[in-house]
C-alpha cells in the first residue's frame, strides 16, 4: 500500500470521527429530552433504586421484627454498593447499611459479627465516627481491651465535644458494660439549662418546614430527609387544624404530636395524601429530641444503680441534672 493511499484513508478515518462528534453535539444541544432520559434512566437505576431498597428492608423489618432477614438483606444491600465511592451521591446508603448491621447483631449479642462488619466498614471509610464509635465500644465491651476502648472513646469525645451522636454513642458503650453513671454524665452538657454555649440542647428548634397548597392547584412533592446523626422530635401542625393530611414516613417511630427520629436511623418524610380541594398550610418543626439511651438512662428502674454510681463518682452536677431531667421527662 503507498503512501498516498495510507495518507487518503487517515484523512478519511479523521473526517469520519469530526463528522460523528459534530453529530453527537447536535443531538446533545437540539434534542435536550433525549439527555434528560439518560440521565434519569441513570438515576433510577443507580441512585433511586438502592434507596428504595434500603426503605423497604427498614420498612419491613419495623413491619415484622424479623432480625436475621433484615441482616441477610441489609448485607445483599451492601455488598452491591461494593464500588461506591466516599464522594458518591450513594454514601449515605452505604453508610448506613454498615451502621444497621452493626447495630442489628449488638442486640443480638454476636459480637464477633459485629466486629467483622465494624472493620469492614472502617476499611472502607478509615476516618467515620460511627464506625469510630462501634469499634470503641466493642473494644470496651472486651475486659481485655478495655483500656484501649476507653482511650478511643476518649480521644472521639474530646474532638467532638459539641456533638450528640457522639455523646450517645460513648454512653451507649458505656451502659454496655453497666456503668449507667457514667453513660448519663455523657449528656449532662446537652440537657436543659446546662449552660453549655456550644452545644445544641435537648428540646431546642433546629428546623421549621412548610408546606402551602391552593385549592384547585396541582399536588406538589413534599419530601423531607433526615441525617443518621440527628436525633429529632417532629412535630406537625395544620393550619386550619381539621385538614386531613397522611404522611409517608421510614425510619421514624409515630408519636402523638409527630414523629421521633433516633439516632442512626436514616429517616424521611413524605406528604402522601390530603384534600385537595381547600387552602391548608402545613407545619413540620424538628426539635432534638432525647437519643435512646438517654431515655432508658431516666427510667425508674436504672435511677438506683445510675445514682449511686454518680455518688462513688462525687459527680453533683450529674446528679443535679439527673434530678431535673427525670422529673421533666
Amino acid at each position: 500500500m503507498t503512501f498516498t493511499r495510507i495518507a487518503n484513508l487517515s484523512l478519511a478515518g479523521l473526517w469520519a470521527l469530526s463528522i460523528g462528534g459534530i453529530l453527537v453535539l447536535m443531538v446533545w444541544f437540539n434534542l435536550p429530552g433525549v439527555v434528560h432520559e439518560v440521565d434519569q434512566y441513570f438515576r433510577d437505576t443507580y441512585l433511586y433504586q438502592p434507596r428504595g431498597r434500603y426503605t423497604r428492608i427498614i420498612s419491613d423489618y419495623e413491619k415484622s421484627g424479623d432480625t436475621n432477614v433484615a441482616i441477610a438483606e441489609l448485607a445483599a444491600l451492601n455488598l452491591s454498593l461494593a464500588e461506591v465511592q466516599k464522594v458518591d451521591d450513594l454514601i449515605a446508603i452505604k453508610q448506613v447499611s454498615y451502621a444497621q448491621l452493626v447495630r442489628m447483631f449488638m442486640r443480638l449479642g454476636e459480637l464477633e459479627k459485629a466486629r467483622y462488619w465494624t472493620e469492614e466498614w472502617l476499611a472502607w471509610d478509615p476516618k467515620n465516627v460511627g464506625a469510630l464509635l462501634s469499634r470503641g465500644r466493642l473494644l470496651l465491651i472486651n475486659p481485655e481491651t478495655r483500656v484501649e476502648g476507653e482511650f478511643e472513646l476518649s480521644v472521639l469525645k474530646h474532638r467532638f465535644p459539641d456533638s450528640l451522636n457522639v455523646a450517645n454513642g460513648v454512653a451507649t458503650a458505656w451502659a454496655s458494660i453497666g456503668e449507667l453513671g457514667r453513660a448519663f454524665a455523657e449528656f449532662v452538657p446537652f440537657l436543659p439549662g446546662s449552660g453549655e454555649a456550644l452545644v445544641r440542647e435537648i428540646g431546642e428548634p433546629v428546623r421549621l418546614s412548610r408546606y402551602r397548597h391552593k385549592a384547585g392547584d396541582p399536588p406538589a412533592a413534599f419530601t423531607e430527609e433526615f441525617d443518621t446523626r440527628e436525633s429529632l422530635s417532629l412535630r406537625i401542625e395544620t393550619i386550619p387544624e381539621n385538614i386531613e393530611v397522611e404522611f409517608k414516613a421510614t425510619g421514624m417511630q409515630q408519636i402523638p404530636s409527630g414523629y421521633r427520629k433516633r439516632i442512626g436511623s436514616m429517616g424521611t418524610l413524605e406528604l402522601f395524601g390530603f384534600q385537595r380541594d381547600v387552602d391548608f398550610e402545613i407545619k413540620v418543626t424538628a426539635t432534638v429530641a432525647p437519643p435512646e439511651t438517654l431515655e432508658k438512662l431516666v427510667q425508674p428502674a436504672s435511677r438506683q444503680l445510675l445514682l449511686s454510681q454518680l455518688e462513688d463518682r462525687n459527680d453533683k452536677k450529674a446528679i443535679k441534672a439527673y434530678e431535673r431531667f427525670s422529673k421533666s421527662s
